[in-house]
């Protein structure tokens, strides 16, 4: 019996109320994930996500970062669209997932084999993955939010950090972004995601 290839492992969040719908997307290649599973799960064992990272003391949001520095990610792509009334907002996530493929994943993941975990807002992704080509391609296994509670941890602490309002203003040992080698973080009106 053949042993099953290994597949990138993409993790999507989505996040919406009146003030803003954001799309958290981390990723991580297939040689790497049961490596970043184990070291996320460590490191983030037992903390509760914080509504506001900011909000977060310095010492709790220096621990947080040192711990998972060791986790091995390709990198993570934040689009958030905060500009239109909610009403407006229905095209969000269909747009965001396409920025995501072309800024982020094609590029960072090319021709890999990849599983798609679903994290919050799992419906309506769901709606809108199976109506993009490269989510639905040959390529990809689309799964909801069972196995990986360590990266969908990661994704969730990294969506609460990059959603703070001062997120550009924090100390690299305070910032959960600088883990990644790799982050982007952006909005969608004007037609893509900045590359930091």
């Amino acid at each position: 019996m053949r042993a099953r290839e290994p597949m990138a492992v993409v993790l999507l969040a989505c996040h919406r109320d009146a003030a803003a719908d954001r799309l958290t997307v981390v990723a991580v290649a297939a040689d790497e994930v049961e490596a970043a599973e184990r070291r996320a799960r460590a490191a983030l064992a037992g903390r509760a996500v914080p509504a506001d990272w900011s909000a977060l003391p310095s010492a709790a949001r220096r621990r947080v970062v040192r711990a998972c520095r060791v986790i091995p990610a390709i990198g993570m792509h934040g689009i958030v669209d905060d500009e239109r009334p909610r009403e407006l907002r229905g095209d969000f996530l269909g747009r965001a997932l396409r920025d995501a493929v072309e800024q982020f994943l094609e590029p960072g993941l090319g021709d890999a084999r990849r599983q798609v975990i679903l994290g919050p807002g799992g419906a309506v992704l769901g709606e809108a993955v199976v109506r993009d080509p490269w989510f639905t391609s040959g390529l990809s296994h689309t799964a909801d939010s069972s196995g990986f509670e360590g990266l969908r941890a990661l994704t969730e602490w990294t969506a609460a950090c990059w959603s703070a309002p001062d997120v550009n203003d924090q100390p690299e040992d305070e910032d959960l972004l600088d883990i990644y080698d790799r982050y982007s973080v952006g909005g969608l009106p004007s037609g893509g995601s900045l590359f930091l």
